[in-house]
């Protein structure tokens, strides 16, 4: 069967980020009421939907360097054109679009991470998670990890009505997948969540 991240990682993710969402909602409408956004995520046609980012400060000094060379990467590259263009535009290859971002960020930024990455604990949690979240990431989309045990079988059992399965491999690989994705989300206030 093949891998639905938007599925798994939404629902696993979701609990986690409406709690966090709603913490920091609260907060903001004490603290302030106007919000910032990266210059990629500004409405540009009236007819488009704006893609809405709650505020909070980055979680160190290294984090905040972090978060500025991925705002620059989202506002300044192909990638990161193209995964706002299909994150406001509802594309059904987000997770394609994603992996590929994500590859290009690390690949192009590499060494300026790696030496932000000794500024303090939480950017080396962050840098340690990022690379963590790719590997898994780009292994899940490639359907290296297939979902159920046997994927055949998983398909009787859902026509049947009956619980497939699960692949143990799997389901590790997306709690690790969410815990690196909590790790970056505290780190880099501006890392996207792709559904």
């Amino acid at each position: 069967m093949k891998y639905s991240a938007s599925r798994t990682i939404l629902a696993l993710s979701l609990p986690f980020l409406l709690l966090t969402g709603c913490a920091t909602g609260q907060e903001q409408n004490t603290q302030n009421s106007t919000a910032k956004m990266p210059d990629s995520f500004a409405q540009t046609e009236p007819d488009k939907p704006k893609v809405q980012i709650p505020e909070q400060d980055p979680g160190s000094e290294g984090c905040a360097d972090m978060d500025k060379l991925l705002i620059d990467f989202i506002d300044n590259s192909p990638q990161g054109k193209a995964f706002t263009d299909a994150q406001l535009n509802g594309a059904s290859d987000i997770s394609i679009v994603w992996r590929d971002f994500v590859d290009v960020f690390v690949e192009q930024h590499e060494p300026a991470l790696e030496e932000i990455s000794h500024a303090d604990e939480s950017a080396f949690e962050a840098y340690s998670a990022l690379h963590s979240y790719r590997s898994i990431n780009n292994d899940l989309v490639a359907g290296k990890i297939s979902e159920y045990v046997d994927g055949k079988s998983a398909e009787e059992a859902i026509k049947l009505g009956e619980e497939p399965e699960r692949n143990p491999q799997f389901d590790q690989a997306i709690t690790e997948l969410t815990q690196s994705h909590i790790t970056l989300t505290t780190c880099l206030p501006h890392w996207p969540v792709v559904f």
